[in-house]
């Protein structure tokens, strides 16, 4: 696997959304941007693969035969196992959790759990053409930056949404959600709705999917034993039911995984 950075870039969040085996070949190039989170490139192995879910809207563009296809793809709310494609590669853009380009926003919530094929506007089809022509995922990286129109696409988010991510995030998930909502000064009910038009999911989904990624990092830094306490779950039993449902792995099953990568 190659993880690379431009001068300048550092990994803001480490976000996981696939458990890949060995022979997958996957490439990625993390960002310092406040929207943008990574560029990555999976080349199809004949393999099964396992979809993390991770509150991101992704862009991706997938080479078969002649054509680039240009999707768009929400987040899954339950890990995923999915089947090999018959793709030359499938270059992605992952935005920021929160984080929705214009062009999708009114179909936000549609695209939980499913991608659709995006509808051809003048910089999606100079994208298609370009990729199409291009023999590299570092060529591909810099094409997208190029073309892809970033201030028309990813401008503000409502204030109220974007800081009650903010919180989120920096508990990692781990936070009562009306608690969140009085901090903040508003109705609970009204706070969930904005989150949820402008996210396609509820806080109290968003905040699982934050605990549960923050947990992967834990298991990653070699933290089983104490994973659970750390990120407030007073059941161990539930938390292993939790992660279980997340990644297809208890986290003994995950800490001792072979042939596999996080990525």
């Amino acid at each position: 696997m190659l993880t690379g950075r431009r001068p300048g870039d550092e990994d803001r969040m480490n976000i996981k959304t696939f458990i890949i085996d060995s022979k997958t070949e996957y490439k990625e190039v993390t960002c310092r941007d406040k929207k943008i989170n990574k560029y990555y490139e999976l080349r199809d192995s004949g393999e099964h693969y396992f979809s993390i879910p991770d509150a991101c809207i992704d862009l991706q563009f997938v080479k078969t035969g002649k054509d680039v296809i240009p999707y768009v793809c929400g987040t899954h709310l339950e890990g995923t196992d999915k089947l090999p494609g018959q793709n030359e590669w499938c270059f992605g853009v992952k935005f920021n959790p929160g984080i929705v380009p214009k062009l999708i926003r009114p179909e936000v919530v549609k695209l939980i759990c499913s991608r659709k094929v995006i509808e051809d506007e003048p910089w999606i089809t100079e994208l298609r053409e370009e990729l199409g022509r291009t023999s590299s995922f570092e060529e591909r990286v810099e094409i997208f930056r190029e073309i892809f129109p970033y201030k028309e696409q990813v401008g503000d988010i409502d204030s109220r949404v974007e800081e009650a991510l903010e919180k989120i995030k920096k508990k990692r998930g781990c936070i009562n959600i009306s608690d969140l909502a009085a901090e903040l000064g508003y109705n609970q009910s009204y706070l969930d709705r904005l989150f949820y038009a402008a996210t396609g999911m509820s806080m109290k989904k968003f905040s699982t999917i934050v605990r549960m990624q923050s947990a992967i990092r834990y298991l990653q830094e070699d933290k089983t034993d104490e994973v659970y306490e750390k990120l407030g779950y007073y059941d161990q039993s539930y938390f292993i039911r939790e992660f279980r449902k997340y990644t297809g792995m208890t986290p003994r099953q995950w800490a001792k995984k072979s042939q596999k990568r996080i990525v």
